[in-house]
Formats: C-alpha cells, structure tokens, sequence
C-alpha cells in the first residue's frame, strides 16, 4: 500500500516538474545594455498606435511587437547614433529573419542616413515577407520615397 503511494507521488511530482521545465521562459543572449553605454541605459518602448514614419526627434515605430534588439535600436535613434541602430536590427534579424517589422525599421535607419539604394533594397526584402495590408502601404510609402530619392 505504501508503496503504491510513494509511486503515485512519485508521478504526480515528476510531471509537474515536467510542466514547469517546459513552460519556463528561454533566455536569449541579448545584450542588456547599448555598445559604449554604461548602466544608466534605459529600455524604451514605442507604442505600437504610433503613426510616426521616424526622423530625428520622431521615433522609429514598428506595428509588431518590438523584440529586445528593436526597442534598443529606437533608442538608438532617438540618441541619432544610427549605426549602432543598423548594427542592433541587423543582429535582430539573425534571431527573427522572416520578421518584415525589422527589415522595414533597417530600411527606415538607412533612408534615414540618406542610402536611399540600401533603403530601397531592403523594403523590397520587408515587402516580401508582409503579409498585413497596413504594413505594406507603409512599406510602399518608403520604396516610393526612397525611389524618388535616387533619381
């Protein structure tokens, strides 16, 4: 009778061990901190009902949920430090390569430094995996923009 007792324990202990092992969160290797900032960095989040197409001053928004990378590239961008903003989406796009969100917000980073060829290329690449009508009508917009900037 103990034993059988000892089993069921036995079983019902290591199942929720399983469960709980396979629901905890994955820890990804991502840099808490900007490169060249020291730990007073913050984390900045851009609202997703944000229409901003960037700029200086304007954030660089992404309809998705922004991941890790993209929210330290937009502060980035706000601190106009663009080539740690291309280095952080271009690393975001390692974890995340069919996200059109991080393509889109690299090629804003290049419009915005004025590599209208690059800017161009890569909303071809972001157009190609959007599959949201939203998305590609702002896509659109930056291969139209970044078009008349080459001519």
């Amino acid at each position: 009778m103990r034993i059988q007792q000892y089993a069921g324990w036995f079983i019902v202990g290591s199942l929720s061990t399983l469960l709980m092992t396979a629901c905890a969160p994955v820890q990804e290797d991502i840099p808490s901190r900007l490169p060249g900032q020291g730990s007073q960095e913050k984390t900045v989040y851009v609202p997703q009902d944000q229409q901003s197409l960037g700029g200086p001053g304007k954030p660089l928004v992404s309809r998705c949920s922004p991941n890790k990378y993209q929210k330290q590239a937009y502060q980035a961008i706000e601190n106009r430090q663009y080539q740690v903003a291309v280095s952080l989406l271009e690393r975001a796009i390692r974890y995340q390569p069919a996200n059109s969100c991080i393509w889109y917000d690299l090629a804003r980073v290049h419009y915005m430094q004025g590599n209208y060829q690059q800017s161009y290329q890569l909303g071809q690449k972001a157009l190609r995996l959007c599959h949201v009508a939203a998305e590609k009508q702002r896509i659109e917009k930056l291969l139209t923009d970044a078009a008349f900037h080459m001519q």
